[in-house]
């Protein structure tokens, strides 16, 4: 009975998680390392507030603050390794590996020439940048951004390298490569963060020390890993200095929208912050606790939307929509009761979670509502406005979905909240709302482009 018991589930996940093109196997072989990986990125940008927050709420709120600026230069150059993961993905479906691995290669040395330049601009305009975005903060925030925003950007180039690698690993379905390295990226850094942090107390100068040696310690693993591995897209340094024009040119045609997508969205996120500046250092601070608690919820639903991704990918590849479709339906479900799940287990240890991050007795009521607010726009919509662009994204569909993306952050997200927030009085909590009536914009717009089904005729090779 115990063995029945167990193989009821294992059937049930078989039978909805697979289908001619993909295995489940296959889709447990990437979901898994996904999720791990997933987790780990959260932990470490949780274990960096939870760590920075022992200096205080003004060093908390300058290290968020410019942490939103290095995720736009993070998802600029990372838009690029998505588009790479995507002409990877189908040339793999295909069975063509010899332009899997030189697409593999080329968008590498692409992404980290573009990483390296995005760094170089940062530091040399810090004061004008931190100025810009985050001007209405206190005096001492912006003094410790300034410094935080020149030490983050230096090891950036190694960053651009080491999640290119890790994007291409995926969409050969190497998965288990990249949250290796992923998982000793985050022992590294907590190993480091514990050291210059905490044991030496060195502040915001040890979380910059920190970074910058975890990241190089990092794409040193890379190499590690794929050699002992064997994985197939191992190459020689001279590789790398080696273009193909030709790759890179459809790499860039879908890479460039999403990387332009990405960029207006954490664009928008600075314009957020901005937004929120004037209201105060604990306003600031309970806005990116806040977001910080969300985006550990969403760990196991971004684990599935990125599976997802890379197999419907694979399925277009392999001129199978059918299959995409099939796969789409079943975690639909499964990512709606993971919401759900979420929600309840961040709403009820809300006290808890928030005093890891030390925050005062006055910000816990304005975090949960903050919280409140966007778990039940997980739970209803969330899904149906990321994951579904996703898979239009995987079949080529890209243009649309980076127009309607843009217009829905800054129209929505970013309007709105300085309309609610700033005009009407709501604060906080009017941002928030903002984020929710763009994501329900989002839901509607794509779950209609879906059901049109113009993608499942698109091609990208």
């Amino acid at each position: 009975m115990a063995d029945e018991a167990a193989a009821k589930p294992q059937g049930y996940l078989a039978r909805h998680l697979s289908c001619e093109t993909v295995s489940y196997s296959e889709f447990k072989d990437l979901f898994i390392p996904l999720l791990l990986e997933n987790t780990l990125g959260i932990l470490f940008s949780l274990i960096n507030s939870f760590v920075i927050s022992s200096a205080g709420m003004t060093t908390l709120s300058a290290v968020s603050m410019v942490d939103t600026y290095i995720s736009m230069l993070m998802t600029v150059f990372t838009g690029i390794a998505t588009g790479a993961s995507i002409v990877v993905a189908q040339y793999h479906g295909a069975h063509r590996f010899e332009q899997m691995k030189r697409s593999a290669v080329s968008s590498i040395t692409a992404v980290t020439l573009f990483g390296t330049l995005l760094a170089l601009f940062s530091i040399l305009c810090r004061g004008g940048i931190v100025q810009f975005f985050f001007g209405g903060a206190e005096a001492d925030v912006l003094t410790i951004a300034k410094y935080y925003l020149a030490g983050n950007c230096i090891s950036l180039p190694f960053y651009a390298f080491h999640s290119t690698e890790c994007a291409v690993l995926r969409g050969v379905g190497e998965g288990k490569s990249s949250t290796i390295i992923a998982l000793i990226n985050s022992c590294i850094c907590w190993i480091l963060n514990w050291f210059f942090v905490i044991f030496l107390g060195w502040g915001i100068r040890g979380l910059i020390i920190s970074i910058f040696c975890m990241r190089f310690l990092t794409m040193i693993t890379v190499f590690i890993v794929k050699r002992i591995r064997k994985s197939i897209l191992c190459y020689k340094l001279p590789a790398l200095f080696v273009f193909d024009w030709q790759l890179l040119k459809r790499i860039f045609k879908f890479g460039f929208p999403i990387s332009f997508e990405n960029l207006l969205f954490n664009g928008g996120r600075l314009i957020l912050q901005m937004i929120i500046s004037p209201m105060g250092t604990n306003v600031i601070a309970s806005y990116n606790i806040a977001y910080n608690v969300m985006s550990m919820s969403q760990c196991l639903n971004a684990a599935m939307s990125t599976t997802m991704f890379i197999t419907a990918g694979t399925c277009m590849g392999a001129g199978r929509p059918d299959d995409c479709k099939k796969l789409f339906r079943n975690v639909f479900k499964i990512n709606t009761l993971g919401y759900a799940f979420m929600a309840a287990v961040v709403l009820v240890l809300n006290r808890p979670i928030c005093a890891a991050f030390h925050a005062e007795p006055d910000m816990l009521p304005v975090i949960f509502v903050c919280l409140a607010i966007t778990m039940a726009a997980q739970i209803t919509v969330h899904t149906s406005s990321f994951m579904i662009p996703n898979i239009l994204r995987a079949a080529g569909d890209v243009v649309y979905t980076t127009i309607i993306s843009i217009a829905s952050m800054w129209g929505f997200r970013v309007l709105g909240a300085f309309l609610l927030g700033r005009v009407f009085g709501f604060g906080v909590y009017g941002v928030y709302v903002a984020m929710a009536m763009d994501w329900t914009f989002r839901a509607i717009i794509f779950l209609h482009r879906y059901k049109q089904g113009k993608w499942e005729q698109m091609h990208v090779i």
